[in-house]
Parts: C-alpha cells; structure tokens; sequence
C-alpha cells in the first residue's frame, strides 16, 4: 500500500524504528532458543547436581523438566508485569506446555519425523546445508537423542521469534512531509494515523540511555484529542478487620490513589525509535512554527482590514 500525497506535498524524510529501539523483542526470543541451548550441553552437568541432593537421584528427569518449564515460566511473567503485556506469559504456557507433550511423547515424534524425511529424501540434503552454514551443528549432532525434542522445538521457536520480531519492527513506517506526519504499521491490516502539523499541540522527545548510544528516540506529536497521552496510576490501599463477638466479622477498608497524565502512544501512533531524531523534530518543528506564524499573520491582516 503506497503514500497517497495530496497536491503540493513532498515526503522529507522516510524511516523506520531503529534495530535497537526493540532489543527487548529479540532479547526475549534469544532467551527462549538459549534454555533449549543450556538444556542440550549441559544436561549432564544439571542432572549430576540434582541427583546430589537426597531422595531425588531417582526422580531427577521430572525435578529437571520442572527446572526447564519454570526457567520459561518465570521470565514470562517478570517481562509480562514490566511490559504490561501477558502475551508473553501465554508464550511461555504455550511453550512449556508444548514442551513437556513433547517429552512424553517423543519416541513416537521421533519415529515419524525421520519416516517422514526419509520417504521425502530431504534428510542428506538438510544435514550437507546444516553442516556448511552453522557452525555448531556437528556438536548439536552428536547429541542429537529422543531426550532433546523439547530443546530443538524451543531453538526453532527462538529463530522464528527473532525473524517475527526483525519483521514486526519493519513493519512501522513513518513518512515526514510537509503537511503531515504519517505512521503507518502492518502487512495485511494496516493501522494508519495522519496527522496535520496545524493539529499538533505540543511534540514530545524521549531519548533513554540505548537511544543516545545508538542515536534514535521516540518522537510523540500530541494532537487537541489527546492522541499521544496516556496516564500512569498510584494505588495504595488498606484494611482491617476485627472479630465481633457476635455475628460476622467488620471489615475496613480505605484506599487513594493518584493519576497523572504522560505522553504516551503506541508505536504505531508515534514516531517509535527513529534514527537521527532531533533531525526529524527540527524538520516538524520548522514546518509547525510555518503554520503557527501564518495562521497569527492572516489573522492580523484581517483585523486591519
């Protein structure tokens, strides 16, 4: 889907989010191919220190598969409270989940995976690519058993995820021109916002620490609807409760909090870790203060006439 300019309009700048304005999305993916990596080379070493501690050394596969669901577990749900996205302890279910059906399961998996590649002929032309163009594919072979399925599927989750990822982060488009400010997300269903410098009310410029190393920002243009804003809430409570001597207990509670409005959008709706963005703030800038200077000039000139 192209830019539709109106007449008289040029695009200034075209871009995208910077690679490491979304490290967190492939940090987060790389984590889950590097549970499957430590599960598969040091599997001997985690066993041996499990079966180290009394009454366990008979059941240190379930004690291990408990270690590897809540390796998964665990991180989901620290990055789902910090996001404010649950989606990645879903992730998480779905992987362990997954994971363990895999484990009870994974002679019969097994079984028809190389049926399968054998009756297809694929199997030596796969291992001739694997052993050419990944290095540690030899050592990943040689430990290569029915025990590892679960590890395998969560390395092919990690690559997937860091392919969807690299993806999902080319998807943002965002279009400089000389009346408006366009963002533009999606493939199939595209989310688009246009906006109109002379509907700017104000521009907000973030930079955290990643940002001033690698040299992007967030840029949030706030219109009079409040489009860029968002709030963040102080809670506190408290309660007590005391025991009558007859009947049901009282229960008192008193609570208070505090909101306070902040710019905020989603990446779709701003200018999400952009390269080189004080260049880009200047270029709106220049082209709010033309708006802003000649609606106060034609103004003035209608107050003379």
């Amino acid at each position: 889907m192209s830019v539709s300019l109106i007449d008289g309009e040029k695009i200034f700048e075209k871009t995208c989010p910077h690679f490491f304005s979304m490290v967190h999305l492939y940090i987060s993916w790389i984590y889950i191919g590097f549970v499957g990596f430590l599960s598969i080379f040091f599997r001997n070493d985690i066993t041996s220190w499990i079966k180290s501690f009394p009454l366990i050394d008979q059941t240190e596969g379930f004690v291990f598969l408990g270690i590897w669901v809540l390796a998964l577990i665990v991180p989901g749900c620290v990055v789902s409270f910090i996001r404010i996205n649950w989606g990645w302890l879903l992730l998480a279910l779905f992987l362990s989940i997954v994971g363990v059906c895999t484990h009870v399961w994974q002679k019969e998996i097994l079984e028809y995976s190389l049926n399968f590649a054998q009756e297809q002929k694929v199997c030596q032309n796969i291992d001739d690519i694997l052993h050419r163009y990944f290095p540690l594919y030899d050592a990943l072979k040689q430990k290569l058993t029915i025990t590892e399925i679960s590890n395998y599927w969560l390395i092919l989750v990690s690559f997937t995820g860091l392919f969807l990822a690299n993806s999902y982060r080319r998807s943002h488009r965002y279009y400089i021109t000389n009346r408006r400010i366009i963002t533009r997300f999606g493939f199939w269903i595209t989310r688009e916002r246009d906006l109109l410098y002379s509907k700017i009310d104000d521009l907000v410029a973030h930079q955290g620490l990643l940002g001033k190393i690698f040299g992007f920002g967030t840029l949030i243009p706030i219109s009079a609807s409040g489009i860029g804003t968002g709030s963040d809430q102080a809670i506190w409570m408290a309660g007590a409760e005391q025991k009558l001597p007859v009947g049901p207990s009282l229960k008192i509670t008193m609570g208070g909090g505090r909101t306070v409005t902040v710019p905020r959008a989603p990446s779709f709706y701003s200018l999400y870790g952009v390269p080189n963005p004080e260049y880009l703030r200047n270029i709106m800038l220049k082209e709010m203060e033309k708006r802003e200077y000649g609606y106060t000039r034609r103004a003035a000139e209608k107050q003379k006439e």
